[in-house]
């Protein structure tokens, strides 16, 4: 039985409007995931979550090891400046898939941490891959080293976001 009020459409778990206090109208917007009634808000969490790690970890490696690496390297294609817009595209996006394929996963299901690891690591390793073997495919004189590094880093690196991501949520949001 629907509570008085309360109106559905499209999938019966998809969306409730219903009223609140003070005859207010409240939209809550929820999705059923294996059987279970998933708040979108737990999935920006999951985002946020994600988005600020990522940003902290990769800040190292992009400030410090990455400039003179990557100019080493690849300095005759680099351009003088980053492309901003790209850059943030980027990780808006990567962060979508972290967020979506593991980390949330990960928290509601209450997996382990080394399978939230072992996730994070095969992510990050299909995505990197992708753009750098891609690189490596199509452009000429693409530096092989440059792949491999890349490669290790994203593996690593999205494995230790996807972790420490989980541990953020499970310690802090329950």
């Amino acid at each position: 039985p629907q509570p008085s009020g309360t109106f559905r459409f499209f999938r019966q778990d998809a969306l409730a409007i219903t009223e609140g206090e003070a005859g207010f109208i409240v939209v809550k917007s929820r999705q059923m995931i294996n059987g279970k009634i998933t708040n979108v808000v737990e999935y920006f969490y999951a985002y946020i979550t994600s988005l600020i790690t990522m940003t902290v970890l990769d800040a190292a490696w992009l400030g410090f090891i990455a400039p003179k690496f990557y100019k080493k390297h690849i300095g005759f294609i680099m351009g003088s400046k980053p492309n901003w817009y790209a850059a943030v595209a980027f990780y808006l996006v990567f962060i979508l898939g972290v967020a979506l394929f593991v980390v949330y996963p990960g928290w509601k299901n209450a997996d382990s941490y080394i399978k939230v690891a072992l996730m994070g690591a095969v992510f990050g390793l299909v995505t990197y891959a992708t753009y750098d073997l891609t690189n490596q495919a199509t452009l000429k004189n693409w530096p092989a080293i440059v792949t491999a590094v890349d490669l290790l880093w994203g593996t690593m690196l999205t494995a230790a976001v996807c972790t420490v991501s989980v541990v953020l949520l499970n310690t802090f949001v329950k």
